[in-house]
């Protein structure tokens, strides 16, 4: 079939190149009832579907070929389900419906790198428009920003970051900060399959630079995930040096991700005053003080409130909806603003109960099944992606970011097809 002189597997080839490079651009538009949720890549993906319809024996043709992944994340989906069924209410639709997009982008890239025109390679030569379309108003925003002392789209304004105070932090066209240094590293990471280009270095200069002023604390996980990778490419000796040196990254970055050292009067403040950490210090002396991060109190909140909505959670995306709730109670306190869940692991548990924890379990031994059996080409690139992801996760609603799933579907479709990259 033709559009216009153009087959349909071009347009859909074509289609596809122009949703990885808009993967950056996730906060362009705030819709009645969607909000966020409907984006460039969203649009796209809906143009692409109705094109694929046409290959109907393809669609059924892929069944036979469904890995272990692929099981897990379909569990997955039904377990969100269930939930669904059980908090039924028009927020949770919606949040389901968002998560069976995701998890239909996961399988519209498989399906597409095993039947139509669209290569690794093609993938290969998309990432550098990605990351220039992402990183470019990032880092003008930030710098008008700075200039005029001016909120903008392209940043946030953070009062009271911890050890910087007041600044300005660069987003772009995504959330949050935070979701902007996690595409920038995971497509670097990545890129580790291929390399990188001479003609292509200024770009992850400005990739650099970029997640410099998001001020993420995810460095340290990025750092530790680079060390793992050239842990697999010396002697023994400096190997374990290496792992060591990553495993204590990650313990300085949960520290510093749960607890905030802080001095004088900023020990005990005012419940009256909208923060983000405990009011109180839980430990303090004549020099320091040690307090609670928000972190620490959301992810408190998810793993004490969970037994009080057995077996299935409080539903998909509904932990926001019950702050008030715990405020009240006294579980949450009543000076930090109501947030979603920030962590796939405790979000899990809290949102989909039993099902969700056993779905995530599921999920992770896919991963490492398919792992054991991959070229190690492969391997001491995905360990290292997977470490960083897995991470952030603790910390990040990511089972709702983007691009973890395309790179779940590249991963999944290596692992079949380890000749194709």
């Amino acid at each position: 079939m033709k559009y216009n002189g153009m087959s349909s597997e071009r347009i859909i080839s074509v289609l596809i190149f122009l949703l990885i490079i808009f993967l950056g651009w996730t906060n362009v538009f705030s819709l009645p009832y969607f909000a966020n949720k409907l984006q460039i890549p969203e649009l796209i993906f809906l143009l692409i579907i109705p094109i694929t319809l046409r290959y109907r024996k393809h669609w059924i043709g892929i069944a036979p070929q469904l890995n272990f992944l692929d099981f897990a994340i379909l569990f997955y989906l039904v377990t969100n389900l269930i939930s669904f069924q059980n908090n039924y209410e028009t927020r949770t639709l919606l949040e389901v419906l968002g998560r069976t997009y995701l998890i239909g982008l996961y399988f519209l890239f498989k399906f597409c790198l095993t039947y139509f025109d669209f290569t690794l390679e093609k993938i290969k030569q998309a990432i550098p428009y990605l990351i220039l379309l992402g990183i470019l108003l990032a880092i003008f925003g930030w710098l008008l920003a700075v200039s005029t002392n001016q909120v903008n789209i392209a940043v946030w304004w953070y009062p009271d970051y911890p050890y910087l105070g007041d600044i300005f932090r660069a987003r772009g066209f995504m959330q949050s900060p935070n979701l902007l240094f996690n595409l920038l590293a995971c497509m670097f990471l990545l890129n580790l399959l291929w390399g990188f280009k001479k003609q292509h270095i200024w770009i992850w200069v400005l990739a650099g630079i970029a997640a410099i002023l998001t001020f993420a604390k995810s460095w340290l996980i990025l750092i530790a995930s680079i060390l793992l990778y050239f842990s697999f490419k010396v002697p023994p000796l400096k190997k374990w040096v290496l792992r060591i040196c990553s495993v204590l990254l990650l313990v300085l970055f949960s520290l510093g991700t749960y607890i905030l050292v802080k001095s004088g009067d900023d020990c005990n403040l005012s419940e009256n005053i909208p923060t983000h950490r405990a009011a109180q210090a839980f430990y303090s002396n004549d020099n320091f003080c040690l307090v609670e991060s928000s972190y620490a109190i959301l992810h408190q909140v998810e793993i004490s409130e969970w037994n009080n909505y057995f077996p299935f959670g409080v539903g998909p995306g509904n932990f926001i909806k019950h702050v008030d709730e715990w405020k009240e109670k006294g579980v949450y306190p009543k000076h930090i603003e109501p947030f979603e869940a920030h962590s796939t692991l405790f979000g899990t548990y809290i949102e989909l109960g039993i099902p969700g924890i056993l779905a995530l379990a599921f999920f992770l031994i896919a991963i490492l099944s398919l792992l054991l059996k991959m070229d190690k080409h492969f391997k001491v690139v995905f360990i290292p992606l997977f470490f960083f992801m897995f991470f952030e996760a603790i910390f990040n609603d990511a089972n709702t970011f983007r691009h973890y799933w395309v790179i779940l579907a590249i991963f999944s479709y290596l692992s079949t097809n380890p000749d194709k990259t």
